[in-house]
């Protein structure tokens, strides 16, 4: 092992010193001070081959550099490296069958070099067949070099006296990542900082897309309700066959459309993409407006409408026409009749009650129609269906294969609610 008192008085850490400072520009890279600078490691997994491995370091100034400390024992109020010793030591008694148990687990969740070490090494024996105990896990730590044949007893035999009695992996594991979701979150500030320095030249959609990206990727972690036990599965199903043969609700969500609904197996299911195709002039538009409509009527769900070719007026003017009765060419030329000026306030008053939302921006990128989406369910908390039209003028059609190239193709997303 390296020592590292040693090693930063070393010619060695002094040329990577050097380096670290040339390529931050010899500036903080929080603040942009050039006082007092100093360089710290954001991770000692190539200590001593820094200068292949610049992206570990980071240049701050005295404060920035106090700070981070300041954050990183905040992290580390939100590990416990005794929790992870007495999980690997549980995971050195256990058979194969309890220990491909947590085989999804993420060694990141470890904050103990030695312990991700172990972790891996046990996961890639179980994954062969091979069960690991104390003196193959000593083993194996003295053959890495990792540590010598005495600490590495010392620190396998203190694992497994924190377990003296048989543990539920399971339930160390669901504390572990507890735990690793905090110190993610306890990092996103220092992301967010990152991205705000390189954010010139970046859109405010470009920026929130970044992000929510940032955030989802933490988000995306969490797999705690990916597995579900073929007995809890069952028991689902039937309850959920019992309420739909009592009439309790239907199996997807209506359009009120009777053929369609029965097409569609009862309605839009969410996460379903939908493709309207047909030559012009079909009523291709019209048809997913008034989806859209009663959608928006029946489940009280929002609707988010992208029209990159008709503008928001004609699209308002084609759904009065349809809740009034009255002929849309009456509507564009005035001509109403004294008597229907009642109807038409009538369904302008229906109409501005629909949680309906149009956006006629033309030529939208897939990461602005994401960026929009997502803001409006956050808004919401849910969305009922996502329309665009059309789908070519949200896609760049010279990255489609010929074959995905629809003619006049209307697109409907139903999102995944709640």
């Amino acid at each position: 092992m390296i020592d590292y008192a040693k090693y930063l008085a070393s010619a060695q850490w002094h040329k990577v010193r050097q380096l670290a400072l040339e390529r931050a520009g010899q500036k903080c890279q929080i603040c942009g001070s050039k006082n007092s600078l100093d360089v710290h490691h954001n991770t000692y997994d190539h200590l001593g081959n820094e200068d292949e491995h610049l992206e570990d370091l980071v240049v701050l100034c005295a404060d920035h550099h106090r700070l981070y400390h300041d954050a990183l024992a905040e992290v580390e109020r939100h590990s416990d490296r005794r929790l992870e010793e007495t999980f690997i030591g549980a995971l050195l008694q256990e058979s194969l069958e309890f220990v491909g148990s947590v085989s999804d687990l993420s060694a990141d969740v470890f904050t103990s070099s030695l312990c991700r070490e172990i972790f891996n090494y046990v996961l890639r024996r179980t994954a062969k067949g091979q069960e690991t105990d104390a003196a193959i896990a000593i083993s194996h730590l003295t053959g890495q070099r990792l540590l010598s044949e005495q600490e590495a007893e010392e620190f396998v035999n203190r694992c497994i006296s924190y377990c003296l009695q048989r543990c539920n992996l399971s339930d160390y594991a669901e504390v572990l990542n507890v735990f690793y979701f905090r110190r993610l979150m306890q990092q996103l500030p220092a992301k967010i900082t990152t991205l705000v320095r390189n954010s010139v030249g970046m859109s405010i959609t470009e920026m929130v897309d970044a992000l929510g990206t940032q955030v989802q990727s933490i988000t995306d972690l969490d797999k705690s309700q990916s597995l579900t036990s073929i007995a809890d599965g069952l028991l689902y199903a039937f309850q959920d066959i019992e309420a739909r043969n009592q009439g309790l609700f239907l199996p997807g969500m209506s359009c009120n459309y009777y053929d369609l609904d029965a097409m569609t197996g009862g309605g839009f299911q969410p996460s379903d993409l939908i493709i309207v195709a047909g030559r012009p002039g079909m009523g291709k538009t019209s048809l997913c407006l008034n989806i859209a409509y009663n959608v928006a009527r029946l489940h009280k769900l929002p609707v988010l409408i992208f029209s990159m070719e008709m503008s928001q007026e004609q699209l308002l003017q084609r759904l009065v026409s349809s809740e009034a009765g009255i002929e849309s060419q009456r509507l564009r030329t005035g001509r109403i009749a004294q008597q229907e000026w009642e109807l038409l306030s009538h369904a302008m008053g229906e109409l501005s009650e629909l949680p309906i939302f149009i956006d006629d921006t033309p030529n939208l990128t897939v990461a602005e129609i994401r960026s929009k989406a997502r803001r409006l369910q956050m808004q919401h908390g849910k969305l009922g269906l996502i329309v665009l039209d059309y789908l070519q003028l949200g896609v760049d059609l010279a990255k489609l294969s010929p074959g995905a190239r629809l003619a006049e193709s209307l697109t409907m997303k139903n999102f995944q609610l709640g």
